[in-house]
């Protein structure tokens, strides 16, 4: 079933393209808000449940207002992980969407103009492109600037500011976003911003003709809908053929899309199982030659699994290892390595502590998952004092000790102290310290020596 297209803004929600969805047809949200949310943050290099666990702290602090969000990478900058997150204002998104789910509507998902444009992009082969796009749409126009085909700045100029007519405006528009772009280093200043009109007019593309900016013909993919032509309408199209899986909508306001993509996968199950029970029979009523060939098809496999057998049987004598003691390692290695906590994300903080602090240089670092942890025994007496006070969890115990660069003046001391113990303190982690290279009212540690700092660092709820 087609979905239906539903395009929002300030001024309420209107559909696009009505009379081709059917009735109780899943929806498909176009959201297109002045105070739409583009924000680029560069975060440490971590991988897996680390990542999604940052990223989702991330758009937490920085997209509080609102849970219709996402995190969007971007290509790596200096060896760390660059990541865009979009949100877009939650009000009128709940009042178009709750009612809907209540109901037992079923909601594809919520994106924005910039996205849909991004996505036009990708599936066009353009992915490299650094182009300003520029989109009329109910609300006004809407200015995307693509750095490597991702959406990095999204503008939306009200209708009150530029109408369809009023050429001179949208020129000026124009201009200040390209001055941005100039300003935030996105594009060389006083270099010509190459830029597609989607959806405007010949007439509206000459009128609104700048120095700063070179109109150029949009492309014609073969299989796509004509952006340059038709606009936020050929942006609509992609939705209702293939809607991309990047978007804005919680999980809780999908349900029932999760609920159809469940179905569909229980009957490619059933489908298979079917197939098995079918390839069964035919095998049951195969004649007696193709029963042969299936008999003696098992005995070669049979005599390569023995060979396999008999080399690893050989492998294993000529390494002077039993399988007994193979079977302890195995056991030994799920107990105490796969099942131990794993503080990625942890030390990714106390990492990020010391590349903010430069001044402060590590010199010692011990961790262990428990005070009964045999690692303890091996590390330094000063290590092994690190028992947590009373009341703070300890599912992992970090011991760091280093000094303050010499160089370092008396009071960019204190004030690296200041900094470096708030970076490692955290709702997560309780920070101890047992030697300070200075006190913030008080002599040097040692005044002509290394100005030495020792800490615990208690972390809770590490994996």
């Amino acid at each position: 079933m087609r979905p239906e297209i539903a395009y929002l803004s300030a001024a309420g929600p209107m559909p696009l393209m009505p009379e081709e969805a059917a009735a109780r047809a899943p929806l498909a949200v176009i959201a297109d808000f002045v105070d739409e949310a583009v924000e680029r943050v560069t975060l440490p290099r971590v991988r897996g449940a680390d990542e999604a666990r940052l990223l989702a702290r991330q758009l937490a602090q920085r997209l509080p207002d609102t849970r219709y969000r996402v995190a969007l990478r971007l290509p790596p900058q200096s060896g760390a992980a660059t990541h865009l997150l979009v949100g877009a204002p939650a009000s009128a998104l709940d009042a178009l969407l709750v009612p809907a789910v209540a109901a037992g509507r079923e909601v594809l998902g919520v994106w924005t103009v910039a996205l849909l444009v991004a996505w036009w992009v990708r599936r066009a082969g353009l992915n490299s492109v650094r182009q300003l796009v520029v989109v009329p749409t109910p609300a006004g126009v809407r200015h995307v600037f693509l750095a490597d085909g991702m959406p990095v700045v999204s503008r939306l100029i009200p209708r009150d500011l530029s109408g369809h007519g009023a050429d001179a405006s949208m020129g000026e528009e124009l201009e200040r976003t390209v001055h941005y772009l100039y300003n935030a280093r996105l594009v060389e200043r006083d270099a010509a911003l190459p830029a597609w009109g989607f959806g405007l007019e010949a007439s509206e593309l000459a009128a609104t003709a700048r120095a700063s900016v070179r109109w150029e013909a949009v492309p014609r993919p073969r299989g796509l809908p004509d952006a340059g032509a038709r606009g936020l309408v050929a942006l609509a199209e992609l939705l209702t053929e293939r809607p991309p899986r990047t978007q804005l909508a919680p999980a809780e306001l999908r349900v029932h899309a999760h609920a159809r993509q469940l179905k569909r996968a229980a009957t490619t199950v059933a489908g298979i199982g079917v197939a098995v029970l079918t390839a069964a029979a035919m095998s049951a009523w195969s004649d007696a030659a193709l029963q042969a060939q299936a008999a003696t098809a098992i005995e070669l496999q049979a005599a390569q699994a023995q060979r396999a057998q008999q080399a690893a049987q050989a492998a294993a004598a000529a390494s002077g290892t039993s399988a007994q003691t193979a079977v302890r390692a195995l056991e030994l290695y799920e107990r105490e390595v796969e099942r131990a906590p794993q503080p990625g994300e942890a030390f990714a903080a106390l990492a990020r502590a010391f590349d903010t602090v430069p001044a402060y240089v590590l010199r010692e670092l011990h961790w262990r998952s428990a005070p009964t942890d045999t690692a303890a025994a091996e590390a330094p007496a000063t290590a092994q004092d690190c028992t947590p006070p009373e009341g703070v969890r300890a599912d992992a115990r970090v011991y760091l000790a280093g000094e303050v660069a010499a160089a370092t003046p008396l009071r960019q001391t204190v004030a690296a102290r200041q900094r470096f113990e708030a970076l490692l303190a955290s709702p997560a982690a309780h920070v101890q310290v047992l030697q300070a290279p200075i006190e913030p009212a008080g002599p040097l540690a040692a005044a002509d020596g290394p100005r030495a700092f020792a800490y615990c660092v208690y972390l809770e709820g590490v994996r």
